[in-house]
């Protein structure tokens, strides 16, 4: 399938970023960007805990816009799309800095400063995430250490909203702690 520009520019102003697969034999497929949606990250996030090829049939799933079914269908194909797909899952670097009973998340040049996260705070994310899905005890835990307001800016964008999510355990913590095997 060849998709004309016009539909890739009506994929884009849809779906943001648009990828487009293609193999040795002439099959194509469209795809968007996985990080447009948190619900999709964290689907991924679970995916990849069972494997490669239910990372990859996940994202094909999930970001299809259209293309080859065949795709979808050849383990081969899904094998060679695996190299490809994780490299696109695209969490930014975050840095943690702390004063006493504060926490100051900086992510990509944006910045929010929360409480340290109590052991009850810790205890509550985790008891309501029951299911253990990825990213939401984190999720919950932000309700109870930031700034509403402040969090709702970061939710604009999942891409960043996901890089704070992923630090969010360094503030559970007030003093570094290493250990080493002797």
């Amino acid at each position: 399938m060849k998709a004309t520009q016009k539909q890739i520019d009506e994929w884009k102003q849809k779906h943001g970023n648009v990828f487009l697969v293609q193999t040795e034999t002439g099959l194509t497929a469209y795809l968007f960007d996985p990080m447009s949606k948190l619900v999709i990250v964290k689907a991924l996030m679970a995916a990849l805990e069972k494997g490669t090829f239910e990372f990859v049939e996940t994202f094909l799933s999930n970001c299809w816009i259209a293309g080859d079914e065949e795709i979808k269908k050849d383990d081969k194909i899904k094998a060679g799309l695996w190299d490809q797909v994780k490299d696109i899952i695209d969490i930014p670097e975050h840095s943690v800095e702390f004063s006493n009973d504060k926490a100051v998340i900086t992510v990509e040049g944006k910045s929010i400063t929360l409480k340290i996260a109590t052991r009850q705070e810790i205890k509550y994310a985790e008891d309501r995430n029951k299911a253990g899905k990825p990213l939401d005890s984190q999720i919950y835990l932000l309700e109870k250490i930031a700034n509403a307001d402040e969090l709702a800016s970061w939710k604009l964008d999942t891409r960043l909203y996901v890089g704070l999510l992923t630090a969010i355990d360094k503030v559970k913590a007030r003093v570094h702690v290493s250990i080493k095997k002797l």
